[in-house]
């Protein structure tokens, strides 16, 4: 590499070498060291070597991380280069994430890394875009937003079920009603006829039953919160071979992990409920 250092004695302030590596380096101190190294791809490292970057990208590396311009992109991150043969690689372990302006869109980019732990050169998987704000001005996360450590905007769960079956009621019982097929179920949150939000905040939990009562009878449709039960959302009197149906809401609190919603029923006499009319409706309405 030819090398041009600058020292602080008189017989050292300046001072060429000359090789044909096409690499140049800039020395400073009074012990000269390595301020600044030029590429023979053009490529600047600042108090480093630069890396292997793709042959697409002109970079400035730092020790830690680097500013890159590519067609339409310009860019940071930390802890990582673009390789050459076209894909992100590691310059030490740790995360790598990175930020992109981009011209042919007018949109700002952020991305996340994986944590690496296989040292320098091993390669980085990004996601597609942790976040984005557009040429129009919206702004898209794709997560949850936190404040003070509580998610405020996430991604929040509905649910939507019904009965594909009959259920039979036995006289003078509660029984857990039984909603078999979901119609929507956003965060996974609802199974074995059991809603169990991951989101905390307060849900709008509403239910409805349809049924054949066997004789004339008093049914009572219960929310019931962690197996007891935390209010009656409604109630009928039904007639024998008169079909009912009736239901109600409730807005309760759910911490977001171990909190869960049934709905039960108390009947005086058996009764079978009919399909596809049983119905069960969870909305998260706002955070804590």
């Amino acid at each position: 590499m030819s090398t041009i250092s600058a020292s602080t004695t008189t017989t050292t302030a300046f001072k060429v070498t000359a090789d044909t590596t096409g690499t140049l380096v800039l020395q400073t101190g009074s012990t000269p060291t390595t301020a600044m190294t030029f590429d023979a791809s053009q490529r600047l490292g600042v108090n480093t070597a630069p890396s292997t970057w793709g042959t697409s990208v002109r970079a400035v590396q730092l020790p830690y991380g680097s500013i890159y311009s590519s067609a339409n992109i310009n860019g940071s991150l930390v802890n990582g280069y673009y390789k050459s043969g076209a894909s992100w690689a590691f310059l030490a372990n740790g995360y790598a994430p990175r930020y992109e302006q981009n011209s042919s869109d007018g949109g700002h980019y952020w991305a996340t890394s994986n944590n690496n732990a296989s040292g320098a050169d091993a390669a980085i998987t990004y996601n597609s875009s942790a976040m984005v704000l557009d040429a129009s001005a919206n702004l898209k996360v794709y997560s949850d937003v936190y404040v003070n450590g509580t998610a405020k905007l996430s991604r929040n769960p509905a649910v939507a079920a019904c009965n594909n079956a009959t259920q039979t009621f036995s006289a003078a019982t509660t029984t857990k009603v039984l909603f078999q097929t979901a119609t929507f179920d956003t965060n996974s949150c609802f199974s074995s006829s059991t809603f169990t939000p991951n989101v905390p905040g307060y849900y709008l939990i509403t239910a409805q039953i349809s049924a054949q009562p066997n004789s004339s009878n008093e049914i009572t449709l219960q929310l019931a919160k962690n197996g007891s039960t935390l209010t009656r959302i409604a109630r009928s009197y039904g007639s024998a071979s008169s079909a009912v149906y009736f239901g109600g809401s409730y807005l309760v609190y759910m911490n977001g992990s171990t909190d869960y919603i049934d709905i039960n029923l108390y009947t005086q006499a058996t009764f079978t409920s009919e399909t596809p009319y049983t119905l069960f409706n969870a909305t998260f309405v706002r955070n804590p």
